[in-house]
Parts: structure tokens; C-alpha cells; sequence
């Protein structure tokens, strides 16, 4: 009995001599090579971040804008349906937009009714039967613009992509582009001009071809569809 009692007796002390052992043996740091080797991964992991981080800022900022410009001719649409009043006047409402002024688009009001916005009217000013219809003046900040405007006709046999619309052509490539919601329906009314004299009425689906400034590929270029249907999508 004597015996056992110390052989227990000794365990203690053993597992105290192991345990310490096994904290010893866990708190030795980092070789200089495991060091090393932790530090060159980090750093590539950095490097690869940092080195696409500009690109997809620039992504999401352009998909924001595409974002922006749906939501605008949304706006449109909405203002037009539910006929908004302006005063004692109930317009319908339409998007402008000029590729002579990549960096800018309107919301206006039709208020002679005429179907087109009257260029001669400035937000808050112009003057005429059609002073004022600019309501909001969108300016694109940033390195992202408007890089092509589109519209085909219904039966043209063409259809719209990012692709064709940058590649254009006279039967798709616009200089400006009106939309237009007559109340209380909310298809969409649209209208533009090839090469800044030719109108083009009746046009079944256009395209807002976003993209960065100097962009050449298409397939970093997002587009606004307007339907003639009222349907509006991003590509």
C-alpha cells in the first residue's frame, strides 16, 4: 500500500514535467526561413490585390452608371404614367440625350406637347411656348461617359448588342436620342437623328452605350436597352 501510494504520488509531478514540456515545446517562434516564406506570401497576395484593384473599382463605377441611367428613364416613365402636373400643365415626360455632350443627359418635360425636346430650353430657363421643360441636368462624373447612342427600327433585321452598337453603322449609330412616355401608357416613344440631320421616327428598341473614356473594348462597355415596349434592361 505504501508503494502504490507513492507510485500516485509521482504522477503528478510527471504530468506537470510533461505539460510543461508541451508549452515549451508550442511558444517556439517562427524560423527565419518559416518567416520568410509567410512574408513573400503575404506580399504576392498584396501585389495581385492592388494590381486589380483599379479595374474593379472602374467595373463597378460603370455599372453604377449604367444603374443611374436605367433608373433615370425609369423616372421618366414613372412621371409620364402617373401624369405628373407641372403647374396647370400635364406633359409627358422623356429622356434626352446628345452625343455631342457625352457627359450629360436630360430629364425634360414635353410641354408643347411636340414630341421632342426643345433645345433651346435650359433647366430653370429658355424661353417660348417650351421655356424650362429641362427638369434635371444628370452630369456623368468620373472617367466613365456616354460612348455611343443606337436605335433600330421595327423590320431592320439587326440586333442590338454592345457590339453593334459600338461598332455602329448609319442604320444604328445616333447623334441624339429622345424618349418619350405619353400618358397614361407606358410604352415608350422614341425618336433621334443620324449624323445631326437625319431624323429616324418610330424606333423599336435604342441603346445607351456606357464605357470609359478611350475604351475599345465592347465587353467593357455596358448598355442601356429602351424598349419600344417600355421594357428597359442592361447588357
Amino acid at each position: 500500500m505504501i508503494q502504490d501510494s507513492r507510485k500516485r504520488g509521482h504522477q503528478p509531478t510527471a504530468l506537470i514535467r510533461q505539460l510543461a514540456d508541451y508549452c515549451a515545446r508550442s511558444h517556439t517562434g517562427f524560423t527565419l526561413v518559416e518567416l520568410m516564406v509567410t512574408t513573400s506570401i503575404f506580399i504576392v497576395i498584396t501585389l495581385v490585390v492592388l494590381a486589380n484593384y483599379p479595374r474593379a473599382n472602374g467595373a463597378i463605377a460603370l455599372r453604377l452608371l449604367a444603374n443611374d441611367v436605367a433608373l433615370s428613364v425609369r423616372k421618366a416613365q414613372v412621371y409620364g404614367v402617373s401624369i405628373k402636373s407641372t403647374g396647370t400643365i400635364f406633359p409627358d415626360y422623356g429622356m434626352y440625350f446628345k452625343q455631342g455632350t457625352p457627359t450629360d443627359y436630360l430629364l425634360f418635360a414635353d410641354l408643347d406637347l411636340n414630341g421632342v425636346y426643345n433645345t433651346a430650353s435650359t433647366c430653370g430657363g429658355g424661353s417660348g411656348s417650351a421655356a424650362g421643360e429641362c427638369l434635371e441636368d444628370y452630369s456623368i462624373r468620373g472617367v466613365n461617359v456616354i460612348r455611343k447612342l443606337c436605335g433600330i427600327a421595327s423590320g431592320s433585321g439587326i440586333t442590338l448588342t454592345p457590339e453593334t452598337c459600338y461598332k455602329g453603322g448609319d442604320n444604328i449609330t445616333l447623334t441624339e436620342l429622345t424618349t418619350i412616355f405619353h400618358r397614361p401608357n407606358p410604352e415608350a416613344l422614341m425618336s433621334g437623328k443620324r449624323n445631326d440631320t437625319d431624323s429616324v421616327a418610330s424606333l423599336s428598341v435604342a441603346g445607351v452605350l456606357v464605357g470609359a473614356k478611350g475604351e475599345t473594348d465592347f465587353a467593357r462597355m455596358k448598355m442601356v436597352q429602351i424598349w419600344n415596349t417600355g421594357q428597359i434592361t442592361i447588357q
